[in-house]
């Protein structure tokens, strides 16, 4: 995939599906539509505010690669539970501007077993994908989050057997985590409160370390 759709330009090595899913009629006109918006208004960019590109799960895959098609217009992208699309060392992402969410629970049961969101752990089968921009855990604390890092350096990866996507359910859903974090903002980037979520298995994403 190169900057701007332009072969002239930088290329970065994505996988394949998300290819296929761009070369489609429907994100051509989309892409054609979000230019001639972008470059009739006045917005001054300076901070990244013109274009935000948003997605969840393969959608937030697509976000990533589409904003390498709409690298000239330096969007921010912010995705919810995204697997890896684009392979390492892309000029065109500049991961100072990604934001790239995670969600996790603690299970109610009497051993209190943690369960993530497993998509964006899943190893890519062939492809040598990675994932780029700033690495935040959602927890069950609404008072703070874990900010994992950046890049590939954000390399937590839970236990296998504690990604169960269907202790994941609606009532968990992204949408609520940001929704009760932004009733308590500001919030906390350093982990959770003792007594939950990580009080057992996952001491470091404790605030208490």
């Amino acid at each position: 995939v190169h900057r701007n759709n332009d072969t002239n330009q930088e290329g970065c090595e994505v996988r394949k599906g998300y290819v296929d899913f761009l070369d489609s009629v429907a994100v051509e006109r989309g892409v054609a539509d979000i230019v001639d918006c972008l470059e009739s208004t006045s917005c001054d960019n300076t901070n990244g505010a013109c274009l935000i590109i948003t997605g969840h799960s393969q959608g937030g895959a697509s976000a990533t690669v589409a904003s390498i098609l709409l690298y000239d217009f330096d969007p921010t992208v912010v995705t919810f539970g995204q697997p890896a699309a684009v392979d390492e060392d892309c000029d065109s992402i500049p991961s100072d501007r990604y934001y790239r969410y995670v969600n996790s629970i603690k299970e109610p049961n009497e051993i209190g077993e943690q369960a993530f969101d497993p998509v964006p752990y899943v190893p890519p089968a062939v492809s040598r994908s990675v994932h780029y921009g700033h690495c935040i855990l959602l927890g069950e604390d609404p008072t703070s989050v874990k900010y994992l890092g950046l890049d590939v350096g954000a390399d937590f990866k839970p236990s296998v057997f504690d990604r169960r996507p269907e202790k994941l359910s609606a009532h968990f859903g992204y949408d609520a985590r940001i929704g009760a974090l932004l009733e308590n903002a500001p919030i906390r980037t350093d982990g959770f409160s003792d007594g939950i979520f990580c009080d057992r298995d996952y001491h470091d994403l404790c605030s208490s370390g």
